[in-house]
């Protein structure tokens, strides 16, 4: 279901697009009108959007990005855009650009003027194709950062905006994409810091730097209409007791009865194959034993979304530390009401621990313990805070198609 915008605002402040619902007795966190999925990389069907983008820099109205959104904000932009939105528009004439990354030129010197400070918009255009594959299911738009302010367009229609670079979001995109050739273009406006309230920082001068653009991951992924959004895992006791929450969306247009149940593995504790991969199921080691467990039946209205909770205890749990970073593996699987079918799963890695304070001491595993830290920001000379799996300390890059030559900005023949 698209976001459904009001005609018109009275003004104000850009509104958070994240609250909380209830579901029955649980709390469901929702963003963009679908329940905040997880993160965490999974086995389904997906579409990277990393690599070459058009772009085209543009003196932004800082004011008119950080209004309330509305049906007579997005006509707004979409006039002055001029047809950027569009299908159809004519980007032959900008740069490209092979993001992620950010849009500050970066020289790869450990100097405070070794990136240039723009702050400021910057349109990012780019065309992907779905095969007849992505049809009858979900498709869900997620990104990993962009900087500062984003609204997105897809196939001339908007998606949804999303404000703060440092937190991923996600979009329901289901309704926009089609079979064949599609076009994503994303307006990103970046206001100085220190030149408005309400932003996050609002001061000048903080230890940090402003990067513009798209600065980390951003793709398409795929599920079954009726899917596994998110798995909420909550150490309760050093004793192996577990809080499990679920949330399942439905986002079809007919009612939806569907049957969810869970098993539980010990992770591997090779060092090398846990970091092999970024699924959780690759991981997986033994069986461990656990009560409380059961198998659900769930009912859902169309469009709808439900939470369901479990209190599980892990006999004999082997706990997560410093020293000894033990791990689980949690997988949830699908199907319909009667147990057979399964038509989607979700995993996630966790570890068992639990972390209090007592006076000035912080206790893991209820024992004081003491944090070394260091203080360093994630940056890098050649790609400020712009990261990717397998890309190792001194920023080359693991596998074959995911070099890219940061900072650089071409223009196509």
């Amino acid at each position: 279901m698209l976001n459904q915008l009001p005609e018109t605002v009275q003004g104000g402040y850009l509104k958070p697009t994240l609250t909380v619902r209830e579901s029955g007795e649980e709390y469901i966190p929702v963003q963009n009108g679908i329940p905040v999925p997880t993160f965490e990389p999974q086995r389904r069907r997906t579409l990277s959007l990393n690599g070459d983008w058009r772009k085209e820099r543009f003196d932004s109205d800082h004011e008119l990005s950080m209004s309330p959104r509305s049906k007579a904000w997005v006509q707004r932009v979409e006039d002055a855009a001029g047809g950027r939105t569009t299908s159809g528009f004519d980007d032959s004439s900008w740069w490209t650009v092979s993001l992620p990354q950010p849009e500050n030129g970066m020289t790869g010197e450990e100097s405070p003027s070794g990136a240039e400070r723009y702050e400021n918009g910057v349109w990012y255009r780019r065309t992907f194709d779905l095969d007849a594959s992505w049809s009858g299911r979900s498709v869900t738009l997620k990104s990993l950062g962009i900087s500062y302010v984003c609204d997105i367009w897809v196939n001339g229609r908007w998606a949804g905006y999303h404000e703060g670079g440092f937190t991923p979001f996600a979009l329901d995109v289901t309704p926009l994409v089609k079979e064949g050739t599609n076009t994503m273009a994303i307006r990103v406006d970046n206001p100085p810091w220190g030149s408005r309230i309400d932003t996050i920082p609002a001061l000048k001068d903080t230890d940090f730097f402003n990067y513009t653009g798209v600065i980390q991951d951003i793709y398409l992924a795929a599920a079954p209409l009726t899917h596994v959004s998110r798995l909420d895992i909550v150490p309760v006791n050093e004793q192996g007791l577990l809080r499990f929450k679920a949330v399942v969306e439905n986002r079809s247009d007919r009612d939806a009865s569907v049957f969810l149940e869970g098993r539980l593995f010990e992770a591997v504790t090779e060092e090398d194959l846990r970091l092999a991969s970024p699924y959780a199921d690759t991981i997986k080691a033994s069986a461990a034993e656990a009560e409380g467990w059961d198998a659900r039946k769930m009912e859902l209205k169309a469009y709808g979304k439900a939470a369901v909770v479990w209190d599980v205890r892990v006999k004999e749990p082997k706990l997560w530390s410093m020293e000894e970073p033990n791990l689980y593996v949690a997988e949830l699987t699908l199907s319909n009401d009667e147990g057979e079918g399964h038509s989607d799963s979700l995993s996630a890695q966790f570890g068992i621990r639990t972390v209090r304070t007592s006076g000035s001491q912080i206790h893991l595993n209820g024992k004081p313990v003491f944090l070394r830290g260091i203080a360093r920001h994630e940056e890098w000379p050649g790609y400020g805070r712009t990261a990717e799996w397998g890309r190792d300390s001194i920023g080359s890059a693991a596998g074959p198609g995911i070099e890219r030559e940061h900072g650089a900005h071409r223009p196509l023949p």
